[in-house]
């Protein structure tokens, strides 16, 4: 492993035109960058199918818009020097499994490493690896914002598991005050009400298998709280990786849609994870903020000769 690397990072990629054929300097100067890179990593946004295929349906619930590129977007991303990318994002499930199928194939057709969806949850909680002349580089994908159905399912010896994406599903901590305002609303609404010791299990009205989790806290306010199995199951994948690659980037996205507590929601989530992070060496979370009409990332690097936490937009 040599000392001077160069990780080039950009934030979603949305396409459903060909970059190739551009030729102005600065869209050139833009590639050159990404190609001059040990390795270029940008979040898959999208699905890649064209509307064929088996299992490959717009799903009843999905993101607020299906987003679906063509299948030469693969290779222009491989164009533009792209070598690895994140498939864990609210878009995922947006075409059902089929439209998930169709991604990994033309992602492995064109050559592009990718971690966060798989046939179950070890497989899209797994870290992808890339072998480069500098050293090898690891990739571990996850996502708070998704439709419940839309989470990889563990394998068992008797099921096969269910494909999907990584998660980092979270609930909220709340005080007595906040429960009982909550209960008010449940029966105005007539949701169901499940109770053990403080955890509490709100169910909207004709469903029982969705539901909203609070745990009922002594301190005041409203604390958002990383699901503890995946918290755990996810920093299994980076220490895994740590030990099996020279470098390794976690990549994290959650999807906003107001600036409101969302600062809170973040460090809440990522709090956890960091803890951990932070004592790897050459070791990446990468925090992806989705809200439109732009995101922002939050890139905080560990090791000697990285800074702490550095902004910047899309």
């Amino acid at each position: 492993m040599q000392a001077d690397f160069t990780l080039a990072i950009t934030g979603d990629s949305i396409l459903n035109r060909r970059l190739s054929v551009h030729n102005e300097d600065r869209f050139l100067s833009l590639v050159k960058i990404l190609r001059d890179a040990d390795v270029a990593y940008t979040n898959l946004e999208m699905l890649i199918h064209d509307y064929e295929g088996p299992e490959l349906y717009p799903a009843a619930e999905a993101a607020s818009a299906y987003a679906r590129s063509p299948h030469f977007t693969a290779n222009e991303l491989k164009w533009a020097g792209f070598d690895i990318v994140s498939t864990a994002c609210n878009h995922s499930l947006d075409y059902s499994y089929g439209g998930l199928f169709s991604t990994w194939a033309a992602l492995d057709e064109a050559g592009l490493v990718h971690a966060g969806t798989g046939m179950n949850l070890a497989e899209a909680r797994e870290p992808a690896y890339l072998d480069t002349g500098k050293g090898r580089v690891a990739l571990i994908s996850m996502c708070s914002s998704f439709v419940r159905w839309a989470r990889a399912g563990e394998i068992r010896r008797d099921v096969k598991g269910r494909p999907g994406l990584n998660p980092l599903r979270f609930y909220y901590k709340v005080d007595g005050n906040t429960i009982e305002m909550l209960k008010q609303l449940a029966t105005k609404f007539g949701w169901s009400i499940t109770q053990t010791s403080k955890m509490w299990l709100f169910f909207p009205a004709g469903t029982a298998m969705s539901f909203f989790k609070f745990v009922e806290s002594d301190e005041p306010g409203v604390t958002p709280v990383a699901d503890e199995d995946d918290v755990e199951g996810n920093l299994r994948s980076i220490r895994e990786a740590r030990r099996q690659a020279d470098y390794v980037l976690s990549t994290f996205t959650i999807m906003r849609k107001t600036q409101t507590r969302v600062w809170i929601l973040q460090q809440s989530l990522c709090l956890p994870l960091l803890e951990h992070v932070l004592m790897l060496e050459r070791t990446f979370l990468l925090v992806r903020e989705a809200m439109p009409p732009c995101g922002e990332l939050k890139f905080i690097r560990t090791g000697p000769s990285f800074t702490t936490l550095e902004l910047f937009s899309q």
